[in-house]
């Protein structure tokens, strides 16, 4: 369905009567979000943008769902095995034939369900990536009353390394090597990074607005 660094090994038992939708379906002419493929493909490119940082979070994704699959294909095989086995032992008084189907509609609903788990917690990766990990940065402490914006790029020492400062393009007296400074008014930490409280980003959000307003106005005056 996708590459195996950017997706879920997830378990489909053979017996099963049908495979789960979002694995038999979906097309590249369009992105579908029901679809597995597309979940893995749109987490998986978004990561590769920050791969070192953001694939420690995709692969705890990883982790946690098969850690999870292994231990329940064990309890499924139990489970499935011991109809058969009751069945087999009570003689006479039970149909195998029954038993067969009940042990397939078992493994038919285990393999829907988990399935489904799988493309569902790769639909919600990706929004918990763009959070985190956008414009550069990676934001920290999401959980917490303020946000840490850490600043994601090469190292000095390793941009010296390989000549980046001596091409071209950055010899240019206008060209823009790195985001500004932050401005004084910005929050920052004792080791230079941004940080945000919910005051300070509703701060930003009423002055934009009343900057809008503003132009608004004057626009409005100049017609």
């Amino acid at each position: 369905q996708y590459a195996p660094s950017s997706s879920t090994y997830t378990p489909f038992y053979l017996a099963a009567t049908d495979a789960p939708r979002p694995f038999t379906r979906g097309s590249l002419f369009k992105y579908d979000p029901s679809v597995s493929f597309w979940n893995f493909a749109a987490a998986g490119n978004w990561a590769a943008r920050f791969y070192k940082y953001a694939m420690v979070v995709v692969k705890q994704t990883q982790e946690d769902l098969e850690a999870a699959f292994s231990r329940e294909v064990a309890e499924m095989d139990v489970a499935a095995q011991k109809v058969l086995d009751d069945c087999a032992a009570s003689s006479k008084d039970c149909d195998m034939a029954a038993a067969e189907k009940e042990v397939v509609e078992m493994l038919t609903k285990f393999t829907h369900t988990k399935g489904d788990h799988t493309v569902e917690s790769w639909r919600n990766l990706l929004p918990k990536l763009i959070t985190q990990f956008h414009d550069g940065y990676s934001a920290e402490n999401l959980d917490g009353k303020e946000i840490t914006m850490h600043k994601l790029f090469y190292p000095k020492w390793w941009l010296e390394d390989v000549g980046f400062f001596k091409n071209g393009p950055s010899k240019d007296p206008d060209a823009i090597m790195f985001a500004p400074n932050p401005s004084s008014a910005t929050p920052v930490n004792s080791d230079g990074e941004l940080v945000y409280t919910h005051a300070s980003y509703m701060s930003g959000v009423v002055a934009s607005a009343l900057l809008a307003s503003a132009l608004s106005v004057s626009i409005g005056i100049v017609v």
